[in-house]
């Protein structure tokens, strides 16, 4: 089930993401540090943020995509203007993509190199390459005024 892949922070999740209902089971429970678990009332006492950092501050959002993805249904991002991105939604993203528990899914990232932030997504590229992950690259230049519908 959804709730077993994800593990002790469904509760969380639920609560952050009142949608994921539809795939998640409503007696989802969460445990704080002390190990003791409560119901979805009492997820507040929970401190969110400490949580979510245990391995990766984004464990909880990697976890619900493996728990939501498969062969049959893959997960697919888009992202646009990713130059614009702060650093937080960038290491986001990397967490996603080099993940090597969601098997089932594909990056799109699209970013205008020539602004001034850019620098950071190219980085991000490199570093995930270095890793040892796919990063194909296409360069498109400006549309040409011909071809724009005017």
């Amino acid at each position: 089930s959804t709730n077993e892949s994800v593990g002790p922070s469904a509760s969380i999740l639920r609560q952050s993401i009142p949608h994921l209902g539809i795939f998640m089971k409503e007696s989802a429970v969460v445990s704080d540090e002390s190990g003791s678990s409560g119901d979805k009332e009492s997820v507040s006492s929970v401190d969110k943020t400490q949580a979510c950092t245990k391995g990766s501050k984004f464990a909880f959002t990697c976890s619900l995509i493996r728990a939501l993805s498969n062969q049959k249904n893959p997960a697919v991002f888009f992202i646009d203007d990713l130059q614009w991105a702060d650093p937080a939604s960038l290491e986001l993203v990397q967490q996603i993509a080099e993940d090597r528990d969601i098997h089932y899914r594909l990056c799109d990232i699209c970013y205008r190199d020539d602004e001034a932030l850019a620098s950071q997504v190219p980085n991000m590229l490199k570093v995930m390459e270095g890793r040892g992950f796919s990063v194909q690259t296409i360069k498109l230049g400006p549309i040409e005024r011909e071809s724009a519908n005017t």
